[in-house]
């Protein structure tokens, strides 16, 4: 599976309020956001400096899914590659990268990571 795009993104609150203060950064989030649509990846990998912290090394998700409410018209639940989250792991492993993959809780007969912590308590 080749690296077909990469970028880095900015996040906030503030991308989802309608207020002009940002309107530059909220326009450059959509045109990342169209240019994913047009590639159409069969997968995209989400590093996020924030979420689970542990002591002294990365932490990869190996849940079923994600899911985040950040207001009722913005939610996402979406499905997590876990062969991919595992061999990321084992290859962050032979390269002496310390690693802890992360489960998080059950939903039925899946674990999910909340990336939105008010729909997660």
């Amino acid at each position: 599976m080749p690296l077909i795009y990469a970028c880095i993104a900015p996040h906030a609150g503030d991308l989802i309020d309608e207020a002009d203060k940002i309107t530059l950064t909220r326009e450059s989030i959509n045109a990342m956001g169209a240019k994913l649509e047009a590639l159409k990846p069969e997968v995209i990998v989400i590093i996020n400096p924030h979420g689970f912290r542990v002591s002294n090394a990365m932490n990869i998700a190996v849940t079923d899914k994600a899911t985040a409410e950040w207001s009722p018209e913005l939610k996402l639940d979406f499905d997590i590659d876990q062969a991919l989250s595992n061999v990321i792991a084992d290859k962050a492993e032979e390269m002496s990268v310390p690693v802890v993959r992360v489960l998080f809780r059950w939903i039925g007969e899946r674990s999910c990571l909340c990336i939105s912590w008010d729909i997660c308590l």
